[in-house]
């Protein structure tokens, strides 16, 4: 990258909550503001500070006029700050982050805030003027207006398309919640976990979706969900979720004055668009681009978090990027997690800055598909501040 580097100073999320559960009464301006809120607290930074503030989100039906400028104001950031929301679907909060990328190009801009938000529980059904009934989640989030398919059909095209097997399939999703589990266990998503208060003296604490007790066989006994005989189950692709995440970005100018040192740096990053009925294969071409964008070698790359919207996808990306097993997705993914359409993307990015911290790796990957037909991804060094 020519320009100036960006660095991130710190990177949170909430817990993912499952659709209609302990986050569902939660409204999901308060789910971003105490993410936010966290974020200043723990980064070392003042609201005063936040130059502009991003949010992204895929389905704002029912969020309420200006939402970002709600979550702000509730987190303190001064009434002059400019917020505004972004929505590219699973992209919208990692294309929140690269907005603050191209901020900070030539202007005056030190240190901004990009947050994701969506709540699968609070999407409203809506009536047509003709009297139809939908719902806002379906129609905004899981459905490509292009084609008039749902995502998980097109990813069943693909799938047969790059002969992904419904075996590979569950055995890849088996491994998400049990690295997730395990990942739990060990403490290992504490550092970027906000707890999020859910009643009188309740908290959140830990993401709802990781499943200690699943097994292939009952994921092999689910039928297709998408396709009579196709390979796409309820186990092997991601669920819609609740969640909320945060990315403090700063200059290298103001890295230089902070004393915190940053998570991580940005070296590379590419945003890919394909034909919207192909947008499962675009991660693969994504990363290349990102990498090249780096400087790096793929096979130097340490760690590559990519979105799991379904199994087949994240498999197909592996396929044709060689990625070893050991290097993808280390603590889970959306499989286990749960999938909070807007943050999806951001989420990956919060949790890579942490793998690459807690692990003493140096050179990470981010990528999420969004429909449409797309990808993005971003590359992290971590530190990256001599």
């Amino acid at each position: 990258m020519e320009h100036a580097p960006v660095y991130i100073l710190e990177s949170l999320r909430s817990p993912v909550g499952k659709m209609f559960k302990s986050l569902k009464t939660v409204l999901p301006e308060d789910l971003a503001s105490s993410v936010l809120r966290a974020g200043f607290k723990q980064g070392g930074v003042a609201p005063e500070e936040i130059q502009e503030v991003v949010v992204g989100n895929a389905v704002s039906a029912g969020l309420g006029q200006n939402f970002p400028r709600a979550i702000a104001l509730a987190a303190g950031v001064p009434v002059n700050v400019p917020a505004y929301s972004v929505g590219n679907v699973c992209a919208s909060g990692l294309q929140a982050f690269l907005n603050i990328i191209h901020a900070f190009r030539g202007s005056s801009t030190h240190l901004s805030a990009a947050v994701a938000v969506e709540s699968a529980s609070y999407n409203p059904e809506f009536v047509t003027l003709a009297g139809e009934r939908l719902s806002s989640l379906h129609v905004d989030g899981l459905q490509c207006s292009m084609t008039g398919r749902v995502m998980g059909d097109l990813c069943e095209d693909m799938a047969r398309a790059h002969k992904i097997s419904r075996e590979a399939q569950d055995q890849y999703a088996f491994m998400s919640h049990t690295r997730a589990v395990s990942a739990q266990r060990r403490g290992a998503f504490d550092r970027e976990l906000v707890p999020i208060p859910i009643g009188e003296n309740k908290t959140l604490s830990q993401d709802e979706g990781p499943r200690p007790s699943i097994s292939l066989e009952r994921l092999s006994h689910l039928p297709p969900v998408f396709q009579p005989e196709g390979t796409i189950t309820a186990g092997n692709a991601s669920a819609p979720a609740d969640g909320a995440c945060v990315v403090l970005a700063a200059s290298e100018d103001y890295i230089k004055r902070s004393p915190r040192r940053p998570l991580a740096a940005v070296r590379g990053y590419a945003s890919v668009y394909v034909q919207p009925r192909e947008v499962f294969g675009a991660a693969g071409e994504a990363v290349r681009q990102c990498g090249r964008q780096c400087g790096w070698r793929l096979e130097e790359v340490d760690a590559f978090e990519i979105c799991e919207a379904f199994a087949a996808a994240t498999l197909t990306a592996q396929a044709q990027l060689g990625i070893p097993d050991e290097r993808l997705n280390m603590n889970g993914g959306d499989i286990a997690l749960g999938h909070p359409l807007g943050a999806a993307g951001l989420r990956c990015l919060v949790t890579l800055t942490h793998v690459l911290e807690q692990r003493q790796l140096k050179k990470g990957i981010v990528c999420v598909c969004f429909g449409g037909g797309g990808a993005i991804a971003l590359g992290l060094e971590r530190g990256g501040f001599a």
